[in-house]
């Protein structure tokens, strides 16, 4: 009966002739940094064009306050707001508004910076 010596760390890639198995933790790293990289580009460019649309809904909206079509806004907007009696309750508040608050000011987006 023979007996079987147990394959030491050191003897293992050499005795098989194969390179011992590693974690490449340098190239994962690199990998995950790259791919978070690109997520978060991508996020940006999504959020300067959310930004981009909304502020171009609201600059359509402000036109219509000021030139008083009221009518439009509710057309424009979501279809519970052109539904019977809410139709007419939304102008007369949005009349009330402008009558109160006058024109919509200033282009672009406000930025918000807290205290």
């Amino acid at each position: 009966m023979s007996e079987r010596a147990e394959p030491s760390p050191a003897n293992l890639g050499s005795s098989t002739g194969r390179r011992p198995r590693r974690v490449l933790w340098k190239w994962s790293l690199t990998l995950t940094a790259a791919v978070l990289v690109f997520m978060m580009w991508q996020c940006e460019s999504a959020l300067n064009l959310g930004s981009e649309s909304a502020d171009q809904a609201a600059q359509r909206f402000h036109d219509h306050l000021n030139r008083g079509e009221f009518d439009e806004i509710c057309r424009e907007a979501d279809s519970a707001f052109s539904q019977g009696e809410k139709h007419d309750e939304v102008v007369r508040f949005l009349e009330q508004v402008h009558r109160k608050l006058g024109n919509a000011g200033g282009r672009g987006a406000s930025t918000f910076t807290p205290a």
